[in-house]
This record gives structure tokens, C-alpha cells and sequence, in this order.
């Protein structure tokens, strides 16, 4: 005669891991979007409006890891005897000429702590 034993509520407790797992990435995933969004308000919100190229160049998208953010503004075409240049970067560091005005990391500096809480509280199982 054999004697068996038996485990019982494995099924359940691998059940309430995925589940588990389901939620946080789902809260996680709505963090994300919720940061990008942020973000790109905030730089729209930073950059001087001048032809709105740079304006309209901010943009977030999502990836497979999350969401790039950025910023584009490359020239106009028919400039004659210009070098198509993006000049994004220009505003944000500045040039030899004109002063910086940074719009896009200050933005990034301000969100990523929030997001960093909001993470926080997604994994302590403190907001949903």
C-alpha cells in the first residue's frame, strides 16, 4: 500500500502571482503614460512659440520598454543655402549666440521623481 501526500491551493496561490502580475504592470503601464503625457505638456509649456516647428515636434511614443519622449524641430526646406538642421538642441543649450532656454530637460527633472513615487505606491499596493 502506498502512502500519498498532497499539497492543495498550489494552483491557487500561482493564480494570485499572475494576478498579482497583471495588476502591476497594468498600473505600471498607466504610470508610464501618464509621466510621457506630463512631459510633453510641460516642455510645450516651456519652449518659445516662434513658427511652432518646435512645438509641434514635441511628441512621446510608445516602445516596447515604455515611452520615448522627444523633441524635433528641424528647419524649414526652402531655405536657400541652409543645411536642414534641427535646432531642438539649440534652444535647450543654447549656441555661441543665443542663450539657452531649456524646455526639455527641466521637464524630464521634474516628472521622473513623480513617477518614481507613483511606482512606488503601485508596488506597496497603495494606489491602483
Amino acid at each position: 500500500m502506498s502512502i500519498i501526500g498532497a499539497v492543495l491551493g498550489v494552483g491557487e496561490v500561482t493564480g494570485a502571482i499572475i494576478s498579482t502580475g497583471v495588476k502591476l504592470t497594468v498600473g505600471a503601464r498607466q504610470v508610464d503614460d501618464d509621466a510621457a503625457s506630463r512631459m510633453v505638456n510641460l516642455m510645450r509649456g516651456r519652449v518659445p512659440q516662434n513658427d511652432g516647428l518646435l512645438l509641434n515636434g514635441i511628441t512621446s511614443e510608445r516602445i516596447e520598454e515604455g515611452w520615448k519622449v522627444q523633441a524635433s524641430a528641424p528647419e524649414p526646406a526652402n531655405r536657400i543655402g541652409s543645411t536642414l538642421e534641427d535646432y531642438a538642441s539649440f534652444v535647450e543649450y543654447g549656441t555661441a549666440n543665443t542663450e539657452a532656454q531649456p524646455f526639455f530637460w527641466p521637464s524630464v527633472n521634474e516628472v521622473l521623481p513623480e513617477r518614481e513615487l507613483a511606482m512606488r505606491r503601485i508596488l506597496e499596493g497603495t494606489e491602483t
